[in-house]
């Protein structure tokens, strides 16, 4: 996960108007190590942590935690050092109101998670679908690309954030459809095809031969959100738009050759 799979999509994702790709690629691995972190403490059984989180979910916009507890001063550290690359970026002044925003929206995912992890019969696939997908982390880590980005056109950022919320979702269902049957066995709850197979009254210690039919219907979706994407990213001026949706067919990819590790 940290030394393959995190390096290599976001080194895919990182917009081609970037001028330093490498140091942005470290500071989106600090991202990706972060939302990792708390992702387990939310919805792995083996590391559930609800009062962790509590504290964590104080950082990085809030009073530092008090809290001596060697995993706290770690993830501290973490988000120190991804603040301390941020805040040298060009237009970090302008985009951090947003860049705090979309951490937010990441914890409300990840909190999600920890509700349907402790009560599954609340689970459904429309709120999976809406809350979940934040836990990506691509629209934080497009935000990012855009702070170092040396040209940015201002009247694009609404048209910009719309590509990278699409991207995310085609993200997310490559993730599910890539590690559904691995988080089943490991007691996690928190896939959509698990909230979907739940909403349907279907047990998941039954079910693991109806994920074929829901993972084939999300790769059909996400061939219409390809679609989709290629339109929306057609004459950016930021970046290059082409190469930044043909980035996320080369991240499916990379999601299911990496399958075991993810």
């Amino acid at each position: 996960m940290f030394t393959e799979f995190l390096p290599k999509g976001y080194r895919l994702i990182t917009l081609s108007s970037v001028a330093d790709p490498e140091t942005q690629v470290k500071a989106k691995v600090l991202l990706g190590t972060l939302i990792t972190l708390y992702d387990d403490l939310a919805d792995d059984p083996r590391h559930r942590d609800s009062a962790l989180l509590e504290t964590l979910y104080q950082l990085p916009f809030r009073a530092r935690p008090t809290a001596s507890q060697p995993f706290v001063a770690l993830v501290d550290e973490l988000w120190a050092c991804l603040m301390r690359a941020l805040v040298r970026l060009p237009h970090y002044p302008l985009l951090a109101p947003f860049f705090a925003f979309d951490v937010e929206r990441f914890y409300a995912a990840n909190r999600y998670c920890e509700l349907v992890s402790d009560l599954p019969c609340a689970s459904n696939q429309l709120e999976n679908r809406t809350y979940v997908a934040h836990n990506m982390g691509i629209i934080i880590a497009g935000m990012i690309d855009l702070m170092a980005t040396p040209v940015l056109h201002i009247p694009e950022l609404g048209r910009i954030r719309a590509l990278f919320y699409r991207a995310q979702e085609f993200a997310r269902l490559s993730n599910v459809r890539a590690t559904t049957e691995r988080e089943l066995r490991a007691g996690d709850l928190t896939s959509e095809i698990s909230a979907a197979i739940l909403e349907a009254g279907g047990r998941l210690d039954e079910n693991e031969d109806a994920i074929g039919p829901y993972a084939g219907a999300l790769e059909t979706e996400q061939l219409a959100i390809l679609s989709a994407l290629r339109t929306q990213s057609s004459g950016l001026q930021t970046f290059d738009g082409g190469r930044y949706v043909d980035a996320f067919v080369t991240l499916n990819a990379l999601h299911f050759r990496l399958q075991s590790f993810i």
